[in-house]
């Protein structure tokens, strides 16, 4: 009951009116057997409904709905439409954000669509990413870490020779191939193998409990798993893992963290293969015929924050345009240095590093997202541009070892996946001498707006559609 006082409030309704109101917003919401149940054991649906509820009682000059009908039965969602109906036709104004593209029509007299401009060329074949820089420096540096750095020539043969490693295995093109690993330069060695295997990359969140990589697994239909040591006690307990047709391949590494992971690298969980081994393997060779392009080349999970996570599929043509959209988005070229400060099994800076390569510029891997591994990336290799989540981004700024021009080799700070708050703008703003830049993505469709690192960076928002998207 106080639920609806306290949203009512919020939104500036004096109690007087609430109270007359009362009846009407709480058949509305259809919560009336939850009406004194504390609103923090709602669910998001409930929350969404009181929500709507209230504020379609407050008889506002606008009304600013956001994703109203992502939730509820239909029953709620026609409910919904009605209310608004009613809200424009008294001659008030609704604006109505959402998906529901069916929904968009019935309601809106007018729609905005924004245009990011057309895209004339996906990226190189998923299987040949890496010829620019081979092609132009073939030498030179493409991919380090604090302790390994990679020539062109040298991540070309890791991957042509794990991706021999894994098809000796018994793995065929079409087959999924799970991974549980933290952030490496064996990773992007892993996914470019992938690539020029013909198989199915399928990272999972490295903070999966047991329970999720058995519904990662499942899902995905993965016939093997790689997976670091450290995370040997979960990968134990899943039953899918220790199903698995193929096995569990073991990844250790080979030098420590600075914040010491000494242990994890001698532990022997017994699994069939290891990741060291098959890099020694024959490489495999490229072949003149290109894979179907709309075979799948990688699957991604979603947060799963509303439910189980949702396995999402990217087909080889769909991975190169989405990865020709972050090159102009970012405005990528081969004297750039990119450190992806986030984990590369998600969307974000799996992207990063691919788009980075995709035109010979360079990749840096921060194997975690504290001061003690960033700061000294920051200042032995100079990256040009630096993503992070704002959380992680937030501690860095904060970090008492960070030093004054430490960002002054970027051009570009992009933070995104989360709110970044008036605080970090500011703080980041008054240390870098540059403001953040943000942008908006899922998993579903990658990189979809970015503020325009060459034009105008307004604070606070998520910019305009990249090339290749309209909304």
């Amino acid at each position: 009951r106080e639920n609806v006082y306290l949203n009512g409030a919020i939104l500036s309704m004096g109690r007087a009116e609430i109270g007359r109101k009362f009846d009407e917003i709480v058949e509305f919401a259809d919560i009336g057997q939850f009406i004194d149940t504390p609103v923090k054991r709602y669910s998001s649906g409930m929350q969404l409904r009181l929500a709507f509820a209230v504020a379609a009682h407050l008889e506002p000059e606008i009304l600013i709905i956001d994703e109203v009908l992502s939730v509820g039965d239909l029953a709620f969602q026609q409910k919904c439409l009605g209310r608004m109906e009613t809200v424009a036709s008294e001659g008030r104004t609704v604006l109505f954000v959402s998906h529901n593209l069916a929904a968009v029509s019935k309601l809106c007299s007018r729609s905005m669509l924004l245009e990011g401009g057309r895209l004339e060329a996906p990226a190189a074949p998923l299987n040949d990413l890496l010829r620019i820089g081979l092609d132009a420096t073939p030498d030179e540096v493409a991919i380090a870490s604090a302790h390994r750095v990679l020539s062109w020539r040298e991540l070309d043969r890791a991957s042509a020779a794990l991706a021999g490693g894994y098809r000796g295995l018994g793995l065929e093109p079409g087959d999924r191939l799970g991974s549980l690993m933290p952030n490496r330069v064996d990773l992007v060695v892993h996914y470019l193998a992938c690539f020029r295997a013909g198989l199915i990359a399928t990272p999972l969140n490295y903070r999966y409990t047991a329970r999720e990589i058995d519904h990662g697994l499942e899902v995905s239909g993965a016939r093997v798993l790689l997976a670091h040591v450290e995370r040997a006690e979960d990968v134990g307990a899943s039953e899918l893992a220790a199903a698995l047709e193929l096995g569990v391949i073991a990844y250790r590494d080979a030098e420590p963290l600075a914040t010491g992971n000494e242990a994890p690298a001698g532990v022997d969980p017994g699994w069939p293969h290891d990741f060291a081994a098959l890099l020694g393997s024959e490489p495999l060779a490229h072949t003149e015929k290109q894979p179907d392009p709309e075979a799948p080349a990688v699957i991604f999970f979603t947060s799963g924050s509303t439910g189980p996570a949702k396995g999402v599929t990217h087909s080889r043509q769909t991975l190169r345009w989405m990865i020709a959209a972050a090159v102009a988005a970012f405005e990528l070229d081969a004297t750039d240095v990119f450190l992806p400060g986030s984990s590369m099994s998600h969307i974000g800076s799996f992207l990063w590093a691919l788009s980075t390569l995709s035109v010979g510029g360079t990749v840096v891997v921060a194997r975690s997202t504290d001061g003690h591994e960033l700061l000294p990336l920051l200042r032995a290799h100079d990256p040009t541009i630096l993503a992070m989540i704002p959380a992680a981004l937030s501690a860095l700024v904060h970090d008492h070892g960070l030093r004054p021009g430490d960002f002054s080799s970027l051009r570009l700070c992009r933070a995104g996946a989360d709110k970044v708050s008036t605080e970090l703008l500011t703080e980041f703003a008054a240390k870098a001498g540059f403001p953040i830049v943000e942008g908006y993505g899922m998993t579903e469709v990658g990189l979809a707006t970015l503020n325009p690192p060459s034009g105008e960076i307004r604070q606070g928002s998520i910019g305009r559609p990249v090339h290749g998207f309209t909304i």
